[in-house]
């Protein structure tokens, strides 16, 4: 981690006061201190700020190149859980990978031709019972096609797993996400049905489902997250969640113990139905 320019230049004003050669020019006796003898404005510590300020620089350029070479290094270590997934999202449907080989030779092709034949814009590895799982999803967070996925399918068979590996692609609609509030709430603010007298929207609906559009892909979902962005809004004094659930395809719900990460790496509201808000006006509690 970077030293501070503070730091740097403290040192240095050390090492100039215990110089024998400063200490002759200036006159100063060797080890005394820096700032009792030299003005905050003067050249000397001007000049060693400069210093400390590009030494600052360098030093936060070396620690950016070690993290990018650190996170190159993870990413592409062949056969890890981030290798396959971003051979995953380098999938390039339409075109074939180098013979006996496992990336492709894009010359002549434009930035915008090989964007559009990248049709995995997300992708999560999980592993389970020696089942390397590759949960995938196209742009918009939306199914792949059946042509794609087929193609993705012998794109890792042929081209990139392992002999031996039991792999799996997940390419799911996004899991069903059902919930139920109680809203205590602020009269001023927010009326019986929790619009907003100012902004006329229903804002704790509107909040759910932008959170849960918002987990990252394969993220983990958490009641207790939800519950404190809806404590965020005007007029909500208290926010209680009755509950959660979830479920692979709407037939059967599963309440949901605190903390999730969907099966199909994402999960979405359906319905209106499937969020459910009671508001009650909270009521000091008398003596």
């Amino acid at each position: 981690m970077a030293s501070t320019v503070k730091d740097i230049k403290a040192s240095m004003e050390v090492a100039f006061m215990q110089s024998a050669i400063f200490s002759g020019l200036y006159g100063f006796d060797q080890g005394d201190d820096f700032n009792a003898t030299f003005s905050t404005v003067s050249f000397e510590s001007i000049l060693l700020y400069i210093i400390a300020f590009f030494a600052n620089i360098i030093e936060k350029l070396f620690d950016s190149h070690k993290s990018e070479v650190a996170t190159t290094i993870s990413e592409d270590k062949p056969h890890t859980p981030n290798w396959y997934k971003n051979k995953a999202l380098a999938y390039q449907h339409g075109y074939t990978v180098v013979d006996n080989e496992d990336y492709y030779d894009n010359t002549g092709l434009t930035s915008a031709q090989i964007e559009a034949a990248k049709v995995v814009k997300y992708a999560a590895v999980v592993e389970k019972a020696n089942v390397v799982y590759i949960k995938v999803a196209a742009a918009g967070l939306v199914q792949l096609t059946d042509d794609q996925v087929a193609g993705l399918h012998t794109y890792f068979k042929d081209n990139v797993k392992d002999a031996g590996v039991k792999l799996s692609i997940i390419n799911r609609p996004a899991d069903y996400f059902k919930a139920a509030f109680i809203i205590y709430y602020n009269p001023i603010v927010l009326n019986s049905q929790g619009i907003n007298a100012i902004t006329g929207d229903e804002s704790a609906r509107t909040t759910v489902k932008a959170f849960i559009a918002s987990l990252p892909f394969n993220g983990e979902y958490r009641n207790t997250a939800l519950v404190d962005k809806l404590q965020e809004l005007a007029g909500v004094v208290m926010p209680e969640l009755v509950s959660s659930q979830t479920s692979k395809d709407g037939s059967s719900f599963t309440d949901i113990d605190a903390y999730c990460v969907p099966d199909s790496g994402y999960m979405k509201l359906y319905d209106e139905s499937h969020l459910t808000i009671t508001y009650k006006v909270y009521e000091t509690v008398g003596d």
